[in-house]
């Protein structure tokens, strides 16, 4: 279909004057006159509404307008069409599993094996409980920071391999205070009040913030308020490290991440007495 459809318009010369987009906006508007056909059809269960033979006819030419532009534009943008509609459908399948399947093919998220906080790692004014799965921050000092006991993910670098594509740890905010929540190595965690590198989000305010620029906002104004859920996840194959909030996907706060060392899911606390978290 496609040559046939190239052949037709070199005969009229008409690829010259037909860019990607004149295409495109040409195939909206023959959108427009095929949904015409369904006016004042009303709805139907399935099938068609009651077509004559003769609406039957138009209805199969404006479909046909519509594809023979489609094909068009596909060539012009030199993309191969079949198999971009097979990549598509591949990845709509990760999306919306079939009644039949009973999970998603969408890869598993695995969350950093045996998690818990480490009083190694922990300021003195951290106090672990809950089988060391809760730390609150006891004193008003400036940073403490507590790093959290699992082996953490091993080199984010090109080529690298991994038993997982995401990994991801959950923490329930307890109580209002300055709280950062991250991927870091662990030696980004010596000293008390240095933060040297590091993947976080931070709360001020119960607002959210990305990165470690003072003021640098994180998807608008987004909230934190107690006993809602963070989700931090760390996708190895593409480099990425989004957040949730109590499910709620919150988009990709960092891209093209790159460390020769192991990242392990990382808490810092700043000022806030009796300031919370706890793994879940």
């Amino acid at each position: 279909m496609r040559s046939k459809i190239r052949e037709w318009s070199v005969e009229r010369d008409w690829i010259r004057y037909h860019t990607p987009r004149n295409i495109a906006l040409a195939m909206v508007g023959e959108v427009g006159e095929l949904c015409e056909c369904f006016m004042w059809k009303g709805e139907v269960d399935r099938g068609i509404p009651q077509f004559s033979e003769a609406e039957r006819t138009h209805l199969g030419e404006e479909i046909s307008d519509v594809l023979i532009y489609l094909v068009s534009l596909a060539d012009a943008c030199k993309i191969d069409l079949p198999k971009a509609a097979l990549d598509k459908m591949a990845k709509n399948s990760l999306k919306y599993p079939g009644p039949n399947k009973m999970k998603s093919e969408q890869p598993s998220v695995s969350p950093p094996s045996n998690i818990c906080f480490l009083s190694g790692n922990c300021d003195p004014s951290i106090v672990l409980s809950n089988h060391l799965l809760t730390a609150t921050k006891s004193d008003d000092s400036n940073y403490a920071k507590v790093h959290l006991g699992s082996p953490g993910v091993d080199r984010l670098e090109p080529n690298s391999s991994h038993s997982h594509s995401l990994y991801s740890f959950k923490l329930k905010y307890q109580r209002f205070g300055w709280v950062w929540i991250g991927w870091a190595p662990i030696s980004s965690l010596t000293g008390k009040d240095v933060m040297r590198d590091g993947y976080f989000l931070y709360t001020a305010n119960s607002n959210l913030f990305s990165k470690n620029d003072w003021g640098v906002g994180y998807s608008g104004s987004i909230r934190v308020e107690v006993n809602q859920v963070i989700e931090s996840i760390l996708d190895v194959n593409n480099r990425t490290i989004a957040f949730k909030i109590d499910g709620k996907d919150m988009g990709i706060a960092f891209t093209d991440i790159q460390t020769p060392t192991t990242l392990h899911p990382t808490l810092i606390f700043q000022n806030g007495i009796d300031s919370s978290w706890s793994v879940i």
